[in-house]
């Protein structure tokens, strides 16, 4: 008896988790989907950092994402074009006073056509 009941404890609390970090890991699926829209906008290529992290700003704001703030989004030129980067963490309360951190970094190449 006291086996099953650690054993649904247990299983509770892996779906807690589980479901408290589903929507943090959703975030991330939206902000690299916005990422990669930017692979093929030639047009912030040459466009000012701010223009950049903006644009990108603008996108995440309408996919509704929280966690990434503009800080958190780096525009490095390069030869070919500009590579953008974006390195964040989620966190989320999970149980009292237990908090689950998540970091992300995800990146693409603007092309300079």
């Amino acid at each position: 008896m006291f086996f099953v009941l650690v054993l649904l404890i247990a299983l509770g609390l892996v779906v807690t988790v589980g479901l408290r970090l589903f929507p943090v890991y959703m975030e991330n699926y939206k902000v690299k989907t916005a990422l990669e829209s930017l692979h093929e906008d030639t047009s912030l290529a040459h466009a000012p950092t701010m223009m950049v992290r903006k644009r990108i700003m603008r996108r995440l704001d309408i996919n509704d994402v929280k966690s990434v703030k503009a800080k958190d989004i780096a525009v490095q030129d390069t030869p070919s074009g500009r590579i953008v980067t974006i390195k964040y963490e989620a966190r989320v309360p999970v149980i009292s006073n237990l908090d689950a951190v998540a970091k992300f970094s995800a990146q693409t190449e603007v092309a300079s056509h």
